[in-house]
């Protein structure tokens, strides 16, 4: 935390996405997606409390280290972000 409220955090670790649904044309494609498929998220996350609301964003870099199909070397890698709010309750 800063002097003014406002907290900064880094993180990495492992991910683990579990195939809930596919659906593509040709439909082949869903007979050849892996699940589980594993990867690496670090991020860095910001945010604030502005009266009794938490105000924070969050930006993530997901590095596969899986393939996320059986017949070739692709592997999943996504940028996501997110901006949240938050109230206490009570």
């Amino acid at each position: 935390p800063t002097d003014v409220g406002v907290r900064f955090r880094i993180y990495t670790g492992i991910g683990i996405g579990f195939r809930v649904g596919c659906e593509t044309v040709p439909p082949f494609h869903c007979d050849n997606a892996k699940s589980p498929e594993w990867t690496w998220p670090f991020g860095a996350a910001v945010g604030f409390w502005s009266r009794s609301v938490l105000v924070a964003g969050d930006i993530r870099y997901s590095y596969g280290l899986s393939d996320a199909f059986k017949t070739g070397l692709d592997s999943n890698r996504s940028w996501q972000f997110r901006l949240f709010l938050g109230k206490t309750i009570g």
